[in-house]
């Protein structure tokens, strides 16, 4: 197994000089660039950073001021939730690019912007299986209806440009509570980017806020379920693109543009901002080179891995199986919430019967003022509000059981396939 290791990575190492020479000749170079923009209310904003978060229209001008700096083709935006937001970006930029989609979700919306030199002839959002919990309001992915977005651009040479873009749940604590939603996430965008037919000719690219370093299970997964290539760290820019980690300081390199084994990488740049004037996400730019293969290094390290493509050797088994134990942990506590709400609901439900009860005896009894009947109805309203609310979130988890149960069963026939065709899954689409 070592020997193929080295085998496949030495074929796998491409030149990542700036200028490094592509197969085919040198064709259209195009750019994408993906940014968190960091678009929570101002409010929020100071809540979390104080006096360091700067006013956020000053932060989204000067958004706008880089993008018209580096001229990219497609731009792919995280977090423009808010309508504003969206509406002075795209207006400042509209002479550069006139074609926008907006991808809208849930009650807050996905916040997936993307902006296009070029005609957007197709859009689609597929909203994630699992995705957090409502009673998490300051989280918030659950309202944001997080998803796999998907755009087709025609570029002037006729061939399509297939975006897929996503924004995958956060991670809030070092314990993570919310790594089997995220690899079961990357792992339902891994299946949608699969399933499509892209012509030979097309480009094909996985951008986004992965929420994941790159040898994180949810990031492993999608690369070598979908066998894409980090564009990043294939451009050298393997970076930081987080500016501020006042939540996990080990959370550095979150986003990420990912192509095809194929696709000839030019090169790519981090755009770092000092002191969170434009958001607290560095903007990752990458230049694909369109038309052209990339090359093979002959004289490239083996052991270096400076590609990464030492996770597109890992048996895909392994590493279904590690995304299975993740969903499995997710789904215990998924049993426990549901028996917490429950038995939560059962005693309310007792309670309210209960005072009822001896409300309306001591009523008949003539025992108690009407001052302490109106207490006691006041109480009840509350209790029942508290009522309703509980039986919300019972219901949701127990919806959410049966959603973990189908993801626990489509991955074990998924993994059952690649058993069975490990051979066939490694060649590229």
């Amino acid at each position: 197994y070592q020997r193929r290791v080295r085998d496949a990575r030495l074929e796998t190492m491409i030149m990542n000089a700036p200028n490094a020479p592509v197969a085919g000749g040198i064709s259209d170079q195009l750019r994408i660039v993906t940014f968190n923009i960091w678009g929570l209310p101002d409010i929020i904003s100071r809540r979390v950073y104080g006096d360091k978060a700067p006013d956020k229209r000053v932060r989204m001008l000067n958004i706008v001021g880089l993008l018209k700096k580096r001229q990219p083709d497609i731009v792919a935006i995280q977090e423009a939730w808010i309508e504003s937001d969206r509406q002075l970006i795209c207006e400042e930029l509209r002479a550069i690019f006139p074609f926008t989609h907006y991808h809208r979700s849930h009650l807050i919306g996905s916040g997936l912007l993307v902006l296009s030199r070029h005609r957007i002839e197709r859009g689609e959002f597929h909203t994630y299986t699992l995705a957090g919990s409502p009673q998490a309001l300051m989280h918030g992915d659950w309202w944001a209806g997080k998803g796999a977005a998907y755009v087709a651009i025609r570029l002037p040479d006729k061939r399509l440009a297939h975006i897929w873009h996503t924004h995958s749940i956060a991670r809030y604590a070092l314990s993570d509570e919310y790594l089997g939603a995220r690899a079961s996430q990357m792992w339902e965008l891994a299946r949608h980017v699969r399933s499509r037919h892209y012509g030979e000719r097309d480009v094909v690219a996985v951008v986004g806020d992965f929420n994941g370093q790159p040898r994180s299970l949810p990031l492993r997964v999608l690369r070598r379920r979908a066998l894409l290539a980090d564009a990043g760290l294939r451009g050298g820019a393997n970076v930081a693109t987080i500016v501020d980690t006042t939540v996990d300081e080990s959370a550095k390199r979150l986003d990420y543009v990912l192509v095809r084994r194929s696709q000839a990488v030019r090169r790519a740049r981090v755009h770092t901002d000092e002191g969170l004037q434009r958001s607290d996400h560095a903007a990752l730019e990458v230049d694909l080179v369109v038309g052209a293969r990339h090359i093979v290094d002959p004289n490239a390290d083996v052991d270096a891995d400076i590609d990464g493509e030492a996770v597109l050797q890992q048996p895909l088994v392994e590493i279904l199986d590690q995304v299975l134990d993740a969903v499995r942990t997710t789904r215990q506590l998924n049993r426990t919430a549901v028996y917490y709400f429950g038995r939560q609901m059962s005693a309310l439900g007792a309670s309210l019967v209960l005072a009822s009860t001896i409300k309306n005896h001591l009523l008949s009894e003539a025992l108690i003022t009407l001052r302490l009947v109106g207490l006691i109805d006041f109480c009840e309203a509350l209790g029942t509000c508290w009522l309703v609310f509980v039986l919300g979130l019972w219901i949701f988890h127990c919806v959410e059981a049966e959603h973990l149960d189908n993801v626990i069963a489509e991955l074990k026939l998924d993994r059952r396939w690649a058993a069975e065709h490990e051979s066939d899954d490694n060649d590229a689409f």
